[in-house]
């Protein structure tokens, strides 16, 4: 008996080596080998018609869509066909694209961080040999993800994506966004292999907005302050007097009316205009990479340039950078030279990056290098660049313009030579530590040809109500040279882990602390911050809720000599603020999901006031695949007034529905109410503004690479302004009004893609209760006509195209 056995298990082996695999793969696999099924012929041509249309079949569940496919055929084909992905099909070109779609997330991504994620799609990195420092820079791999990578590595090489899932504590959202980003071993190039890509955008649009207002009132408040200076009666008073009364001189005036009329010559121009985009990247073999970029603004008559040259995997150093670059140093306290905002922002792409971004006002120009040896990673960087401010009467420099303006008497005013660095050391494995453990310390100093000194008769209007009194503007960065220097550590056990940063400016100090445990289905996130009153750095983006001239006179046009002074509210630096940041998501049930949950109770230093901001989001999944989402926010903010310091409260509730359709079409509705309660300083009653807004919006994917989205949003506010998130960009909605959109996505071949976006917006914005007001508001040019409601009806209008090639 035993022999019988011994034979039958002989038998089935050698059936198993022998005998080959009768399983189809259907992506990789002519579709001829369909014909050897057992299945009606008819059924076949229905398949190979379906994979001919749509490229691949990505589920096993697609037969079903395939004509004549029944339960019955449905097991035959489950058992006889093998889904791999298709070799012969580069989905990265409509992957680059659908990657822009996160600018437009509430997750705050920036422009730099996007092109960093672009870039890896092209130049995957190994997962079996990449550094801590790479693996940190992907989106949603978190310390303690890239602490359990190392771990696992240590016993075992990835030899597929399984290997990679099984690594213990590694979370499975860190797994999903890995995927697209790594191999499992060195990719064979030849050596002098040669790729790279190239991408042109362009746009039109005829709205002249900015910020809250437009360039056209803009235009007209130089055109006021032009004729307020102006030599009159000498019992007159306009303020051109009072400009002499606190001390400026006749020529001193004169410059300034120059001024101010150069710049109204240059924002009245700017009614409609195009942009203009074009970049490209060319790698040649492993070490060497150059770019360029080039954009021209037609609407602001500026042209602008980038370019750089790399040299990359060298012995000890892992990048040279000859040219525009960008770093980001830890948590962004002590250095981050990009444009954006970082409200709210507390995980970021650490390192050094070329940089084609479209951020020209704090952008480094010279050479860099970062490196590895034994224990320590370093980093060091020279630029050299005329920077944007204003200047006073005495030709020092009063306030910098961190973003641009492109205003010609605002551009290039001074010079900053820069040079810093940083320098990490890995203590991971001694005595135990977890390998992603390190201490570093990090530091740069700027030298400038101007002194920088801050005076109020530069900007304020002399005798009007009050004083300009800013803290965060009396105590801004004065001198020649700016130093700052810093300490930054980190360290993960399992699901824990620790990061923070402090840095120093003269006798200011700023710090993070972060820390959180992480589980697939829960993370609690909390993070502590201080920035000081006198902490001024240039280069600082850390986490914050306020920008630094937030809620200060600098939004009052009215108060400010020249109006254009307004653009320092673009400041990306943060308000003076201590406060403490909790941050949580879990997932309850397989159907019910606590999103993205959080409360920041903050202090503002410059003035002293207690705030707090409190969202949270519960997801339904009542049946497969429909999703319910329900948004709460709550903020109470508190603003300094002189007598009586005024306080608004903010309620908004969002509640949006979506559903993937067959063929993976995608419906979205979303519906949101806010409003906002104001207290008054000197009044005992309260206002109260708010808006609601409706959108709808349908993807539509033709096949796999070819999609049309549709969208249509309403909104109707009463003073509180509404949002619309579009498939990459952010829109503010101001008055009532209604939006449409339509967008096209292709890729028209393995090494070309293409967006086409077309939009169409009408609003009307109401300016009612002036009239109550009439012996304060009139017309400029008269003495006596007074300023009746009227309201502002704008038809706008935008086209653009982006077309990415590849190879």
């Amino acid at each position: 008996m035993k022999k019988i056995y011994l034979l039958v298990s002989i038998l089935t082996i050698l059936n198993l080596i022998i005998i080959p695999d009768t399983q189809i793969d259907i992506n990789n696999t002519d579709p001829s080998a369909l014909d050897t099924l057992l299945i009606p012929d008819e059924v076949i041509l229905n398949i190979k018609s379906y994979l001919r249309d749509h490229g691949q079949i990505k589920s096993i569940y697609e037969f079903y869509r395939i004509d004549g496919v029944d339960n019955e055929i449905f097991e035959i084909l489950k058992d006889k066909i093998i889904l791999r992905p298709s070799e012969s099909i580069d989905s990265t070109p409509i992957y680059i694209l659908r990657l822009q779609d996160k600018l437009a997330s509430e997750d705050g991504f920036t422009t730099g961080a996007i092109e960093l994620w672009e870039r890896l799609i092209l130049e995957k990195i190994d997962i079996n040999t990449t550094t801590a420092e790479n693996l940190s820079q992907i989106y949603g791999v978190r310390l303690t993800d890239v602490e359990a990578i190392l771990q696992a590595r240590k016993s075992r090489k990835f030899r597929y994506a399984n290997d990679l899932r099984r690594a213990p504590f590694l979370t499975y959202y860190a797994f999903t966004n890995l995927r697209n980003y790594i191999t499992y071993g060195e990719q064979k190039k030849e050596k002098f292999y040669f790729d790279g890509y190239f991408r042109t955008k362009i746009k039109y649009y005829n709205d002249d907005a900015y910020g809250y207002t437009s360039y056209s009132s803009l235009a007209n408040e130089l055109n006021y302050r032009l004729s307020q200076l102006q030599v009159i009666n000498p019992d007159s008073v306009n303020l051109r007097t009072k400009l002499l009364q606190v001390g400026y001189t006749e020529e001193q005036i004169d410059s300034l009316k120059s001024r101010l009329e150069s710049e109204y010559d240059e924002i009245s121009k700017r009614k409609v205009g195009a942009f203009l985009y074009n970049k490209f990247i060319f790698n040649v073999g492993d070490h060497f990479s150059f770019g360029g970029l080039f954009t021209d603004y037609t609407m602001m008559m500026k042209n602008n340039y980038k370019g750089y040259v790399q040299l990359r995997k060298l012995p000890f150093i892992e990048n040279i950078i000859v040219g525009n670059y960008r770093v980001t140093l830890n948590q962004g306290i002590l250095f981050d030279n990009m444009d954006n905002k970082s409200t709210r922002m507390y995980n970021r792409s650490p390192g050094l990056f070329v940089d084609l971004s479209e951020s020209y006002s704090n952008d480094l120009m010279g050479v860099a290098f970062d490196g590895n040896l034994w224990r320590f990673n370093y980093l060091g960087f020279f630029s050299y660049k005329k920077r944007d401010g204003f200047l006073n009467n005495d030709s020092t420099v009063n306030l910098p313009f961190l973003t641009k303006t492109y205003i010609e008497s605002f551009s290039e005013v001074y010079t900053e030579r820069l040079i810093g660095g940083k320098i990490d050391l890995k203590m991971g494995g001694i005595f135990n530590l977890p390998l992603v453990t390190k201490i570093g310390f990090s530091g740069f100093s700027s030298l400038f040809d101007k002194e920088f000194k801050q005076d109020n008769l530069t900007i304020d209007i002399p005798f009007d109500k009050d004083n300009l009194n800013i803290p965060v503007y009396n105590t801004e960065f004065q001198g020649k040279s700016l130093k700052v220097y810093g300490i930054n550590f980190q360290s993960a056990y399992k699901n824990l882990f620790l990061q923070g940063e402090i840095a120093r400016q003269n006798s200011s100090y700023a710090y993070v602390l972060k820390s959180g445990v992480v589980y697939n289905n829960f993370y609690l996130v909390g993070l502590i911050r201080r920035y000081d009153v006198g902490y001024t750095n240039f280069y600082s983006r850390p986490f914050y809720e306020q920008s630094r001239y937030d809620d200060t006179e600098f939004e009052k046009t009215y108060r400010l000599i020249d109006p254009l002074f307004t653009y320092i509210l673009d400041d990306p630096r943060p308000k003076p603020e201590e406060g403490i940041y909790l941050e949580t998501r879990y997932r309850i049930l397989s159907n019910i999901t606590l999103n993205y949950t959080y409360l920041d109770v903050w202090r503002t230093l410059d003035y002293d006031l207690l705030n707090y901001r409190f969202q949270t989001e519960i997801e339904i999944k009542p049946v497969f695949p429909l999703r319910i989402r329900l948004k709460e926010k709550i903020q109470e903010k508190n603003i300094y007034k002189r007598i009586v310091s005024t306080s608004s409260f903010t309620n908004e509730t969002t509640l949006r529905v979506f559903t993937i359709l067959d063929n993976n079409d995608y419906l979205n509705f979303e519906a949101r109410y806010g409003m906002v309660k104001l207290t008054t300083g000197g009044s005992l009653e309260n206002s109260f503004i708010d808006g609601s807004f409706v959108n709808v919006s349908y993807d539509k994917k033709l096949t796999d690479y070819f999609s049309i989205t549709g969208g249509f949003a309403t909104w109707k506010t009463d003073g509180m302004s509404q949002w619309i998130l579009e498939d990459n960009g952010i829109d503010f909605l101001y008055g009532n009004g209604n939006k449409m959109y339509l967008t096209l996505i292709d890729r028209i071949s393995n090494i070309l893609a293409m967006r086409l976006k077309l939009s169409l917006k009408n609003q009307e914005n109401t300016f009612s209760g002036i009239s109550n007001f009439q012996s304060n508001y009139r017309y400029i040019d008269s003495d006596f006509q007074v300023i009746s409601d009227f309201s502002e009806y704008k038809n706008l209008f935008g086209i653009s195209c982006q077309v990415d090639v590849r190879w």
